[in-house]
């Protein structure tokens, strides 16, 4: 909205006929814990871009709803912007009875911020948690049908779809042996071990 920031965070308070000075106080709590207060009489429209997200979200934290939608709150900011916005979010969603939904791309933020996610590929949910995620060409018949990830790297597929795709490898299936196992798995693969990267305890 036109105006400084402050105005911008006052805005919702104000159409729910808040008094003055209950108002000011409540956004300036607000914006203190996102790190803009300083920010409170600048106009909007000489802010940075990480700047005006952060007035949004405050603008939404004032009212205390039942339910907070973010859409994508930390694309484009730098990482400091980025661990403000996120503290400020695990912060409603433990101390409050509110029930916040994000979308994001960063799979990795929403394991750190929610308790449950949802995955969504072409418009459609999806069980299977999008962490090796690859564009592929399915080719076969019956109900497998085969894919080269990569040179020797070839991949069979439990699907009756052919053509374009996307499939997505469930880490929580993948078993690592030095040697080969007997098994009834579509697929075993060999390969090396390059790196070991910790992810939520994982």
């Amino acid at each position: 909205f036109k105006g400084t920031a402050l105005s911008n965070v006052c805005r919702g308070l104000a159409f729910r006929g808040m008094k003055m000075n209950e108002m000011l106080e409540t956004a300036r709590s607000v914006m203190e814990r996102l790190g803009i207060r300083h920010l409170g009489g600048r106009d909007v429209s000489g802010l940075s871009g990480g700047q005006r997200r952060k007035v949004a979200i405050a603008r939404s934290l004032v009212l205390d709803t039942r339910i907070l939608l973010l859409d994508e709150p930390t694309a484009h900011l730098d990482t400091i912007h980025i661990n403000v916005i996120e503290e400020a979010v695990s912060e409603v969603a433990r101390d409050s009875k509110r029930t916040v939904v994000m979308s994001t791309h960063d799979i990795r933020q929403a394991h750190r911020l929610t308790d449950a996610i949802v995955y969504l590929v072409e418009g459609g949910i999806v069980q299977t948690p999008l962490w090796n995620n690859f564009r592929v060409a399915l080719s076969g018949v019956d109900g497998v049908k085969t894919t080269a990830l990569a040179p020797g790297a070839d991949v069979r597929v439990a699907t009756d779809k052919t053509g374009p795709a996307s499939i997505a490898i469930d880490p929580r299936n993948i078993i690592l042996s030095r040697r080969r196992l007997p098994s009834s798995a579509l697929n075993t693969l060999a390969g090396r071990v390059v790196g070991v990267n910790e992810v939520n305890g994982l």
